[in-house]
């Protein structure tokens, strides 16, 4: 059985985005700085979740499985209490939230055997890096479904 999260990561991490600094989970800054921002990245906690694994076949030769888990990434914008609130900033995280969610979907180098679907953007607002410093942006959640022997 040879699953493909970190194929995943690698690709995600390879994307290239205009104004936008990507992350694979070896290079999570645990204290996030202005420096770089926005940026995309493995959310520090919680990046893998909901793994789960179900066996399709008792055949003694060939082991069939279904792995589904959930990779969430967090977007830092922009600093909290930087003189500028969320309100100067809304429209343009905005438009780079959907730059990341057109890019990530459209030029993952996944290959067939793995579903990889987004299921939400949420928590648009106050978020926290490892130390707890707090930034504008969100957390794009997807779900990845893998079938192998």
């Amino acid at each position: 059985m040879s699953l493909q999260a970190g194929a995943i990561i690698t690709a995600i991490a390879g994307l290239s985005i205009s104004g936008v600094t990507i992350k694979d989970d070896n290079s999570i800054p645990a204290d996030v700085t202005n420096a770089g921002l926005p940026l995309f990245c493995p959310r520090p906690n919680g990046f893998i979740s909901n793994l789960k694994t179900v066996r399709n076949s008792q055949n003694a030769a060939v082991t069939k499985y279904t792995v589904t888990y959930t990779l969430t990434y967090r977007l830092f914008y922009a600093p909290v209490g930087s003189g500028s609130g969320i309100t100067s900033i809304y429209s343009a995280m905005v438009d780079k939230v959907f730059v990341i969610l057109d890019t990530v979907l459209a030029n993952n180098a996944i290959n067939a055997a793995i579903d990889f679907t987004l299921r939400n953007v949420s928590d648009f607002g106050a978020v926290t890096d490892a130390v707890n410093h707090q930034f504008w942006g969100c957390d794009f959640t997807f779900d990845v479904m893998e079938f192998v022997d």
